[in-house]
């Protein structure tokens, strides 16, 4: 699956919280990689959410 995109050319950088692991244990080597795809497919799946 290839990585996310946006108009106007490829995503270099994402940052997003990361509460979850700290505060609820949850591995940062699994979350950091994963971001990337929940976000693609949250917009995937909210196009009308997504336009900007």
């Amino acid at each position: 699956m290839p990585g996310p995109r946006r108009r106007g050319g490829d995503i270099r950088t994402l940052a997003f919280c990361a509460v979850s692991t700290g505060v609820f244990g949850y591995p940062k080597e699994e979350a950091g990689p994963l971001a990337p795809y929940t976000v693609a497919d949250w917009i995937a799946a909210h196009p009308a959410d997504s336009t900007a």
